[in-house]
């Protein structure tokens, strides 16, 4: 394989779902070689957690940029890609479907045949092999779907769409026109949405916004691109890009870790935080991390 200094590259991994088999990951990472003729690289790499350490091997390579990884059922997952495809992965079977939009950004759902695209134009509804409604609103970013009946999306301009079951509606009570790209439903009544420039914010799904402020290690308002919020062991976390991995208490976010965080999720009983080149896990006490230079 070679490494990062011997070619001149845009490299990074983005996303980090449960792998195919007890105690992996699988990441998604993209690169693409700028001296040459612009071919972009999908890479999915499989890490293994072992007691003696993090190990990795690049499962496959697709020739497209990917965006986001969903694990909707134990057997299959999805990778949206750039290119407008939902590319379906069984076993060792890849099947690519162009799903008739713009850039996939993400993939979310109750399962594989009941699941929402978010994407350049708006959300469409993916039954696992065609789109049967849509909804437009402009670029959206991401969505969560914590139900068969509530979800909400988020995207550019400060959009917020809210699912009821039926119909994807825009919510005005929105307190910011910036640019969203996350959101995360503790349940329909506590949600989670950021964006850039640090905004996040605490939503009851109604009317009523409570700013989080994220506070440098010097007390001042953090100026980044929120990644995303999970819940670990019932204390929330923020990826907050270059600045770090911070803790939510309360009406603040605290850093606790000073690594680069674009993407967490929690597997099993892991943390799992990506970043640039890097995977983090940690078990509720000890952080280690593995080295993933792509290609």
């Amino acid at each position: 394989m070679t490494s990062l200094s011997e070619t001149d590259i845009d490299s990074s991994i983005l996303d980090v779902i449960p792998g195919n088999k007890p105690d992996e990951y699988l990441v998604l990472g993209n690169w693409s070689d700028r001296a040459g003729d612009d071919e972009t690289i999908c890479c999915i790499v499989a890490v293994t957690s072992r007691p003696e350490g993090l190990a990795w091997q690049v499962l496959y390579s697709i020739e497209t940029w990917g965006m986001q990884m969903s694990r909707l059922s134990p057997g299959s997952y999805f990778i949206g890609s750039v290119d407008g495809e939902v590319i379906r992965v069984t076993g060792s079977t890849r099947d690519a479907m162009d799903a008739g939009v713009g850039g996939i950004h993400c993939i979310d759902g109750v399962s594989d045949t009941d699941c929402w695209l978010a994407y350049n134009g708006g959300v469409s509804h993916w039954d696992g092999r065609n789109i049967s409604r849509t909804f437009s609103s402009g670029w959206l970013h991401t969505l969560h779907v914590l139900r068969a009946d509530f979800g909400v999306a988020v995207g550019a301009r400060g959009i917020v769409l809210l699912f009821d079951g039926a119909e994807w509606a825009g919510v005005e009570s929105v307190p910011v026109n910036t640019e969203l790209t996350q959101v995360f439903c503790m349940s329909d009544r506590e949600i989670y949405i950021g964006g850039w420039r640090g905004v996040l914010y605490r939503w009851d799904g109604r009317d009523t916004w409570e700013r989080i402020e994220l506070l440098t290690d010097h007390g001042e308002r953090a100026d980044c691109c929120i990644g995303n919020v999970v819940c670990y062991n019932g204390v929330l976390y923020v990826c907050a890009s270059q600045l770090g991995l911070f803790r939510i208490e309360g009406s603040t976010a605290i850093k606790v870790q000073d690594f680069s965080s674009s993407r967490a999720a929690v597997i099993g009983d892991k943390l799992v935080i990506t970043s640039w080149s890097t995977l983090w896990e940690c078990d509720g006490h000890a952080w280690r991390s593995t080295e993933i230079p792509l290609p």
